[in-house]
């Protein structure tokens, strides 16, 4: 969930990214005669390009930074399991606790974190449905200013 929320905001806008690449494309395509009269099509294809170079670079690091902030959090998550298995390991060692009961605690633990998760993952859309809806009860119990016939 936290992963969701990571590359939906990390994500950005590539439409402004590659806005002036389209334009050039839009452009070479809708004037075509012109452009084969002058035979520019290898130009218009240097210059398309070349205004690709800056978004690639920039999706490429951004690429990158997300793949390692990824593989940071499922290190965490695994690690996090590692580490409860390991702790049930040492009570079933100390009879302290059964197999049976360390991996129903184990799965209730993970399951709940998962719904959790993905609770907090709809937060925001929670939050703007909670402003819709009290922005249509203002309209519908605010008082008209119109005087009918009734």
């Amino acid at each position: 969930s936290f992963q969701k929320l990571f590359m939906k905001g990390y994500g950005g806008n590539l439409s402004k990214a590659y806005l002036k690449a389209n334009m050039l494309a839009g452009e070479a395509v809708s004037n075509i005669r012109t452009v084969a009269a002058f035979c520019s099509e290898e130009k218009i294809l240097d210059l398309y390009a070349n205004e690709l170079v800056g978004p690639s670079k920039h999706s490429f690091r951004r690429g990158q930074i997300a793949g390692i902030f990824y593989g940071i959090s499922q290190f965490f998550i695994f690690s996090s399991y590692g580490l409860a298995l390991w702790y049930g390991s040492v009570l079933m060692g100390k009879e302290l606790a059964s197999f049976k009961s360390v991996m129903k605690s184990f799965m209730v633990l993970i399951v709940t974190a998962l719904a959790m998760g993905e609770t907090l993952a709809l937060a925001p859309d929670l939050l703007k449905g909670n402003q819709m809806v009290a922005s249509v009860f203002e309209v519908m119990d605010r008082k008209s200013a119109i005087s009918g016939d009734t």
